[in-house]
């Protein structure tokens, strides 16, 4: 085998694209999640990079449970369970946020994005 070839690799990542399209009308639908995108938090690309990060960590049988901090709606929340019932996987998700949004930037620099309370839920 070539060096590299195969290094990394996701086997479950036929899992990783089922969900996403499975659930590609929760994409498509605007969401007002947040300023990373136009109509949501994350784009389709940002999800399934962490759904495939979680994915390694299901190939591997890495114990303990998956946590989200900073979940703000759930909308990932919702990507991140449909991964493990996909995966038919016993780990709990834990998702947290301060529903209060960040804290005041100090450095004028990042005071555009990180005005107090701009992450906030409504």
């Amino acid at each position: 085998m070539p060096k590299g070839k195969g290094k990394g690799k996701v086997k479950g990542m036929s899992k990783v694209c089922q969900v996403l399209e499975e659930n590609a009308d929760l994409l498509q639908t605007p969401s007002s999640m947040g300023p990373s995108t136009m109509h949501r938090m994350m784009s389709r690309d940002e999800i399934k990079v962490v759904l495939t990060r979680i994915q390694l960590v299901l190939d591997a049988d890495i114990p303990g449970d998956i946590a989200e901090f900073g979940c703000f709606k759930g909308e990932t929340s919702v990507f991140i369970m449909k991964l493990l019932q996909a995966n038919k996987s016993k780990k709990k998700l834990h998702a947290y946020d301060s529903f209060a949004g960040g804290p005041r930037s100090l450095t004028t620099k990042d005071l555009i994005l990180y005005l107090e309370g701009y992450l906030a839920c409504p």
